[in-house]
């Protein structure tokens, strides 16, 4: 009886802190269940370092999400590192970041939302991650500086328009054969 009573009040005290926010420094990060947690931007960055884990009134948090629309038109922003605990980015999640350069991408992303870095129109090149299966709608409309993209042997579906109005792309298919 009592370790069915612990566990009751373990699934209330989880419920309860879901969608719970909390900010350090300049990220905004939101339980998203259990100890995971997104994260999108609260002011102009421009070098992003996203952690891994943050620490939050004594428990750990692992960031697994970018947010949709999180660190949309960030227009000074460089540089953008994201972590190897980050698994899905969402829905227009780096759209408009004209000045975004460099992407490192966490190894263990395997979904990127729709138009998630539409009109970055300074990014040369991106490396996605083996694990990526789909390439969203509009992913990459209007990068106009993308000239070289490497596409995983995993990836199974490319969405309308992913590379619309790109000009000097050059597609590397990796797997095929």
């Amino acid at each position: 009886m009592k370790k069915i009573l612990l566990t009751l009040l373990s699934i209330v005290f989880s419920i309860t802190l879901m969608g719970q926010t909390f900010t350090i420094g300049e990220l905004t990060y939101t339980v998203i269940g259990g100890n995971n947690v997104s994260v999108k931007k609260t002011q102009e960055i421009v070098n992003l370092v996203i952690p891994s884990q943050v620490e939050y009134e004594g428990t750990t948090y692992t960031v697994t999400k970018i947010e949709d629309n999180g660190f949309e038109q960030t227009n000074n922003m460089k540089t953008v590192s994201i972590p190897a605990s980050v698994t899905s980015i969402g829905n227009y999640a780096f759209k408009g970041c004209g000045s975004l350069l460099e992407v490192d991408m966490g190894v263990n992303v395997t979904s990127i939302g729709t138009s998630a870095f539409k009109e970055c129109h300074n990014l040369h090149s991106i490396l996605l991650p083996s694990g990526v299966t789909t390439i969203a709608d509009n992913c990459f409309e209007n990068c106009h500086g993308l000239n070289e993209f490497i596409i995983p042997a995993n990836v199974t579906s490319i969405g309308k328009y992913a590379f619309h109005n790109v000009q000097s792309i050059e597609l590397i298919f990796m797997g095929c054969g």
